[in-house]
């Protein structure tokens, strides 16, 4: 194997009438060195992405979710007995929700979604504390009005603020007045807080206490749903059929990736037709190596010849055309390692490319993982080898007599 390296070495550093052809070989490994740099950093930019979104929405999704299959109403009192001795569950929030008629002081209607919670186990309820921009969170009843808490927006859309009485009129309090030839009447309500956040979350949401949620709605105490908070987020797919098996059939669990499930989907699609495109830059440079590498073989004819009557079998000669083909895919994989890495720090640390004011964040961002990088340089070097196969093999064929006669 020394040998086949060694002539393998001497022929990507001729001089002399194949000076034209090491010149190829050296623009295909600038080649293939570009499409490595450009997928390291493109795919840490939707790496860097992916995690935004994640910590975005996690920052607000549940790490688990049991709903009843049908999406109905359900019982939360035997479900948290039997999910109780989890140790890896540090807290359960079941809820209500569920779209509501708003009606104003100054006649604003407008339909909100209004969700009931426990605020002893509502978890999200810390993100909501940390925006707060008036009031307070006090949704019990004072005065007879029970308290509602509103998102920054809704409240100046429907020119709202704290202390302001509100009425909320459910579909089925609707229903059932209406069959009772009564007029509807609205649930008063008291806005007790306003807060701010991400428009992804506060959007026309509004917060009031469980028992209450489940008056407006008639739910006389069922839920939608129960937010699980895990010990470790990680945990969460394996605990999926843990707490499936526990519940019944009856209930699915989701995990935090299946709530945002098209959402997270369509970042990895675009990831990796992202990496199929970048790819085709490697691939036009691996072409660039069956010509030259073709031609070197031809060039070559004689001094093949030489070395099948020093001993070389062909399967030897093979194996030094191939040699050649993985030395040129290790360089260019290796370069352009080093600028793809050079690239994703220059941007990580400095945030040479920035993004608008629209925008959470001020610049790309950059995560770089291993296995994406593992994944091109040996995508790299394998397309390389692939491409040294033909040469190879071509060369390996040569014969003694062919090789001097012409």
């Amino acid at each position: 194997m020394f040998i086949q390296s060694y002539i393998a070495g001497k022929m990507l550093r001729s001089t002399g009438e194949l000076a034209l052809l090491r010149s190829l070989t050296w623009i295909s490994i600038g080649g293939i060195s570009v499409g490595v740099a450009l997928l390291i950093i493109v795919l840490s930019v939707f790496n860097g992405f992916f995690s935004v979104v994640q910590s975005v929405l996690t920052s607000w999704d549940p790490d688990l979710k049991i709903e009843h299959v049908q999406g109905s109403y359900f019982e939360p009192t035997q479900i948290l007995a039997q999910i109780d001795s989890i140790e890896q569950i540090e807290q359960a929030s079941p809820y209500i929700e569920g779209k509501a008629l708003l009606a104003g002081p100054q006649q604003q209607d407008k339909v909100v979604i209004v969700r009931g919670v426990d605020l002893n186990n509502f978890f999200q309820l810390q993100a909501i504390e940390e925006n707060v921009q008036a009031g307070n969170l006090d949704v019990s009843v004072n005065g007879g009005r029970v308290g509602l808490l509103m998102g920054r927006n809704l409240a100046f859309d429907l020119g709202l603020h704290v202390n302001d009485e509100v009425g909320l009129l459910s579909a089925a309090g609707m229903k059932k007045r209406l069959t009772q030839f009564a007029a509807p009447k609205a649930v008063p309500f008291e806005i007790r807080g306003i807060f701010k956040m991400q428009e992804l979350f506060e959007g026309s949401i509004v917060f009031t206490s469980l028992p209450y949620a489940s008056r407006l709605f008639e739910t006389k105490g069922q839920v939608n749903a129960i937010d699980l908070k895990l010990s470790q987020r990680d945990d969460a797919e394996s605990l999926k059929s843990t707490i499936a098996q526990r519940i019944g059939p009856n209930y699915v669990v989701k995990s935090w990736y299946d709530i945002q499930k098209p959402v997270y989907d369509v970042m990895q699609l675009e990831k990796w037709a992202s990496f199929v495109l970048l790819m085709i830059i490697i691939l036009v440079a691996v072409l660039n190596i069956i010509g030259s590498m073709s031609m070197i073989v031809i060039q070559k004819r004689r001094d093949i010849a030489v070395l099948r009557t020093l001993g070389l079998v062909a399967s030897e000669i093979k194996t030094i055309f191939l040699i050649q083909g993985l030395r040129i895919g290790g360089i260019g994989a290796g370069v352009g390692l080093v600028l793809g890495f050079t690239g994703a720090w220059l941007q990580k640390t400095y945030k040479i490319v920035t993004l608008s004011d629209a925008f959470i964040i001020d610049a790309y961002p950059i995560e770089i993982l291993w296995t994406d990088v593992v994944l091109v340089v040996v995508g790299a070097i394998v397309f390389c080898l692939l491409a040294s196969l033909y040469p190879s093999t071509k060369a390996s064929k040569t014969t003694i007599s062919e090789a001097l006669v012409s």
